[in-house]
Order: structure tokens, then C-alpha cells, then sequence
């Protein structure tokens, strides 16, 4: 089977994406470790608070939305 220059282009292109979304992936494991261990870290009680106040203002929005559009 042959390949065409395209093909091998956009596999190289393919191989250098995965390869760089695995170096950032790391290194933000590694962030994350490493705030762990320093005690940088957020509870999970203001974990859900944050999510809370971010659903009640994403609900708002989009009641807001839907009154502006009947």
C-alpha cells in the first residue's frame, strides 16, 4: 500500500499533537502534585460551593435568555 506525502504529512502532524498533549498532560499532573504536596489546595466543600454559584448564574442566564426570546 502506498502512502501519499499528504498522509505521511498528516500522520507526522497527528504523532506531534498526541506527543504534545502528552507533555503538557504531564506537566500539569506534575502542577497538580506538586501543589498537593506544598498544601496548595482547595476542599472540596468550596469545590461545590464554586459549582453551585456557577449552575445558579448559568441558570439565570439562560432564563434571561429565554424570556428575551418569546
Amino acid at each position: 500500500m502506498m502512502h501519499s506525502m499528504a498522509d505521511t504529512s498528516f500522520t507526522i502532524w497527528v504523532e506531534e499533537e498526541v506527543a504534545d498533549d502528552d507533555v503538557w498532560f504531564r506537566a500539569q499532573v506534575l502542577a497538580g502534585l506538586i501543589a498537593a504536596d506544598s498544601g496548595d489546595v482547595v476542599s472540596a466543600e468550596e469545590v461545590e460551593a464554586e459549582a453551585l454559584a456557577w449552575r445558579k448564574r448559568t441558570l439565570a442566564a439562560m432564563n434571561r435568555k429565554e424570556r428575551a426570546n418569546r
